[in-house]
């Protein structure tokens, strides 16, 4: 209940132009994650804001969590995901792949649900 609070109250405010790679992606680079993670943090991200909202305002798309390669790589996916699904995103409407076109970013992808 709290996390779905959060959400609404991260996304009813405007949020700050997202740096985006296509109109379907949204980067989060490295230097925006590395600093210390909190519910309200991770939510206020300019480029998850902008996914997030974006995933809300379409029908039949998903959110895919693209990361960069290796260990560290998929770590970072990973927790992406989780505090995606903190925030109120139900896991169903998520997937988790490598394959970030950056190594310093993970990209959020809106893709039709098959």
């Amino acid at each position: 209940m709290f996390s779905m609070l959060l959400l609404t109250l991260a996304l009813a405010t405007p949020a700050p132009v997202a740096i985006e790679a296509k109109a379907d992606e949204f980067v989060v680079p490295a230097d925006d994650w590395a600093r210390p993670r909190s519910g309200e943090r991770v939510a206020a991200l300019p480029s998850v804001r902008a996914a997030v909202n974006a995933w809300l305002d379409a029908d039949g798309v998903r959110l895919v969590v693209l990361h960069p390669g290796g260990e560290t790589g998929a770590l970072w996916g990973a927790e992406m995901r989780d505090w995606l699904v903190a925030l109120g995103v139900a896991p169903t409407e998520l997937a988790l792949r490598a394959g970030s076109p950056r190594d310093d970013a993970v990209v959020l992808r809106l893709e039709r649900a098959r």
